[in-house]
């Protein structure tokens, strides 16, 4: 699956339109139209409210209204194709376009052509949902069904605080940032009047679900005290909109408290089920649908904003239990702190773990964020999703991906490599040594490894990013010959070796080299490797770890390698020519400080000399072999091996030259002893 998940990615593009935002707080939009109305300037709040379909079939386009401070409500028209309106939703703002008369609720409908904040700063709508949210469910009926349906204790009950409450549900959704302690619910109310008047046409959208709201919390206000809620859950006896519940926001004042309440209008189906109550109220919170990338609505199994019903637990009383929502909803909604994600901005990269999103058991972080191209409205949203609480029914354990495009009426798609449709399967799931690649815009997102509740992931946004076909291609006795494919952009690559506990680099190479030998190695010796890219500014992240050894066959160790067991020089001049690669260390070889060499050196070999000509001379010795193209030093001693005494030393030739060449006097009749090694 992997290789065929890299070959979907790599052919991932994102369209973007952005050239409708003027500012942070103008949303401008230019609409045909042949209606010869004058443009008109409105200021209220507004306020947005989604329909659901009962059996999962295509959802109808979100609801937008204007209201007055004087509760005058106008339903707006936009061009969904422009989006950036969620923005908006429950700020005060004010509009201008286009006025006329709807002929199905005889409503004022606005045709926007503009809309912009009315005051200098937008709500929180994180700070709007943090704390106690009590709702209150109010039960209506119409005169003409006699079926009630549900009991008062059905819907008082489905608030509780253990599962599968939905006072346990937001809980843990919202990790206890809020709660509903308080909710209850009142009625049977009856109705003024009939369906027929709420619904004339008996069809999808032609319900006046304002004054179903407006007559339903009249009916039951005698007996409801609404400032003692946040939020308002309506049940209805019956169908009242060709089937379908919606959710959002409504402003009006309710005993004394003017507001955008949090309202829903629920159905007999919606209310059988506790999920679609979650997803309903997920709405009245603020939250969109989510979305794969099919032009559909309930394709999200990862979402309870999207397809709650993919994933259901069943409860014996409350139905459906679905699961929880995606982390860009959780922070949108304030619910996911800044030191809880990570942003892996533009032009950097990070390796990070991160918790799952629900039940968190570690400080790890719950989400990571990836802007695309530097943009605050288009990003990648990078989550752990696994089969605990809510989520126990998930298709399975893993990084989940979205693509959020704010200016969407959806604007989070969960990223399904396959595009077949179906993004419960492997296709959205990214596992162990899987990466994600949108090449247009130069990102990855890698799976490194699992642990025990989340994953550890690597993401480069724009970054250099890590070679890869890092391989061992050839091993000696002294040598390892290492190769990896070429990328695009880099100015050269640096070669890491495992030194101790630690990667250490050893060396770099130029720009578009692919091959490094390196001979400073032992024989029979296991090694590890990294690799890196850099460019003029960053360097990428290391590849994973090489292992490999050189060759076990080995020349002896020379016979020279010890101080008690030197050669003895019959000329003056000269040193026999020998393989020293295999020689050791001792522990009583002298140390080299007062030639200002760190330690006792390494590789060294021992000869003697000793003049008996009965008068001093001088003698040179060297290691200007051309086989000896290593640095070197040489060291000249006289003593015994427990007390030794320096008499001479070099360690490089010039600043340019590491071996070694000494001249120095010897006195006739003591002996001399010559190390050679390298520093």
């Amino acid at each position: 699956m992997k290789n065929f998940k890299c070959t979907y990615s790599i052919l991932f593009f994102i369209v973007i339109t952005l050239s409708f935002l003027v500012s942070n707080s103008t949303f401008a939009a230019t609409f045909s139209s042949t209606d010869t109305n004058q443009i008109i300037s409105k200021t209220g709040w507004l306020t947005i409210i989604w329909g659901d379909a009962p059996d999962g079939s295509p959802a109808t386009d979100p609801l937008y209204f204007l209201t007055d401070e004087n509760e005058q409500r106008n339903q707006l028209l936009v061009d969904e194709n422009l989006g950036g309106l969620l923005s908006f939703d429950r700020q005060r703002v004010t509009l201008h376009g286009t006025q006329e008369l709807s002929s199905q609720s005889g409503e004022n409908i606005i045709q926007v052509e503009s809309i912009e904040l009315a005051d200098l700063q937008s709500q929180n709508l994180g700070a709007l949902t943090s704390g106690s949210q009590p709702f209150i469910s109010v039960m209506c009926k119409f005169p003409e069904v006699a079926t009630d349906l549900k009991s008062l204790v059905y819907f008082q009950d489905m608030y509780g605080n253990t599962y599968p409450g939905l006072g346990h549900y937001w809980k843990e959704a919202s990790y206890n940032i809020i709660d509903v302690l308080g909710s209850d619910a009142s009625g049977w109310h009856t109705l003024p009047h009939t369906k027929t008047y709420y619904n004339p046409s008996n069809t999808l959208g032609g319900a006046d679900l304002n004054a179903l709201a407006s007559d339903c919390l009249a009916a039951a206000d005698p007996s409801v005290n609404f400032a003692s809620y946040t939020g308002i859950n309506m049940m209805f006896n019956a169908n009242f909109d060709n089937g379908y519940a919606w959710g959002g926001g409504r402003y009006m004042t309710l005993d004394g408290v003017t507001k955008v309440w949090p309202i829903t209008w629920e159905p007999p189906w919606g209310y059988s089920s506790i999920t679609v109550i979650s997803h309903e109220m997920g709405h009245a919170f603020g939250l969109p649908h989510s979305s794969g990338d099919y032009g559909a609505t309930y394709d999200n199994e990862w979402d309870v904003m999207s397809d709650a019903w993919a994933n259901c637990s069943y409860h014996v009383t409350y139905g459906c239990l679905g699961q929880h929502t995606i982390s860009y909803h959780r922070d949108k909604l304030g619910w996911i702190s800044a030191g809880e994600k990570y942003t892996v901005n533009d032009k950097s990269y990070a390796t990070i773990t991160l918790e799952q999103l629900t039940q968190p058991q570690t400080n790890n972080y719950k989400m990571a964020k990836i802007p695309i191209n530097d943009s605050s409205s288009n990003y990648y949203t990078v989550e752990v999703r696994r089969q605990v609480g809510y989520d126990v029914k998930l298709p399975g354990q893993a990084v989940i991906i979205h693509e959020v495009n704010t200016g969407r009426s959806r604007p989070a798609y969960v990223i399904d490599a396959d595009g077949n449709g179906d993004t419960g399967d492997a296709g959205a799931m990214w596992l162990t040594g899987e990466t994600f690649v949108d090449a247009t815009n130069n990102i990855k997102v890698t799976v490194d490894s699992a642990s025990a509740t989340g994953f550890q992931v690597t993401i480069q946004n724009d970054a250099i990013l890590t070679p890869e076909n890092f391989q061992v291609t050839n091993t000696e006795q002294y040598s390892i010959s290492l190769a990896w494919d070429d990328i695009v952009g880099e100015r050269g690559y640096k070669i890491y070796r495992k030194e101790g506990v630690d990667f250490v680099q050893i060396d770099s190479v130029g720009a578009n080299t692919t091959v490094y030998i390196d001979e400073d190695v032992r024989c029979n010796t296991s090694y590890e490797y990294k690799l890196s890219a850099y460019d003029a500014v960053n360097e990428s992240p290391l590849t994973n770890a090489l292992t490999t050894a050189t060759l076990s066959s080995c020349p002896a160790v020379p016979s020279n390698d010890d101080f008690d067991f030197p050669i003895s020089l019959s000329s003056p001049s000269t040193t026999p020519k020998l393989d020293t690669r295999e020689a050791t260390e001792h522990a009583h070889d002298p140390d080299l400080s007062g030639c200002g060499i760190t330690g006792t050196g390494y590789t060294t070999v021992w000869y003697s000399y000793e003049q008996n000509t009965g008068s001093d001379t001088f003698i040179s010795i060297d290691t200007k072999d051309p086989l000896t193209d290593y640095d070197t030093f040489i060291a000249v001693w006289t003593g015994t091996r427990e007390d030794l005494t320096l008499v001479a030393c070099n360690d490089n030739i010039s600043d340019v030259v590491t071996q070694s060449q000494l001249a120095f006097r010897v006195q006739s009749g003591i002996p001399y002893y010559i190390e050679i090694g390298q520093p």
